[in-house]
């Protein structure tokens, strides 16, 4: 099976800055989100979408994103595939640069210095959300 990335859109961006500093984007916390979808439609293909919010301490800059990746592959995409490792791990760190460039750019052009978004172990976010499934089970 062979699978590639076709394009990554964002779907919803919310930015709220409530003073100029151009280091307000200095220390921020950072969550993260990841789900798995399947095409409707096409059924080689799934989707992975990544939310992703920061903040600084004093709420002086919150920032939001919805991203959807799109993945496509030789092979029909099952119930099986989108709960594997690949679609909860692999996809989304092959996802993960190119949003983490499109924020840095992004906050950037707004005139603040660019988010360096710090790196993410989503092996370690698979297993804690498949602990998580489990509890609720």
């Amino acid at each position: 099976m062979t699978i590639r990335l076709i394009d990554v859109q964002y779907t919803d961006i919310d930015c709220h800055i409530k003073k100029f500093n151009k280091d307000i984007t200095a220390e921020l916390e950072t969550t993260l989100a990841v789900n798995v979808g399947m095409s409707e439609t096409e059924e080689n293909q799934f989707a992975v979408i990544l939310e992703i919010g920061l903040a600084n301490q004093h709420k002086t800059f919150e920032f939001k994103i919805k991203a959807t990746a799109h993945f496509e592959s030789s092979e029909n995409i099952t119930m099986d595939f989108a709960d594997s490792p690949f679609a909860r791990i692999n996809a989304p760190a092959i996802a993960f640069p190119y949003i983490r460039a499109f924020i840095s750019n992004f906050t950037l052009n707004i005139g603040y210095n660019p988010v360096m978004l710090p790196s993410f172990n989503f092996v370690k976010m698979a297993e804690e959300q498949k602990k998580e499934m489990h509890i609720l089970i």
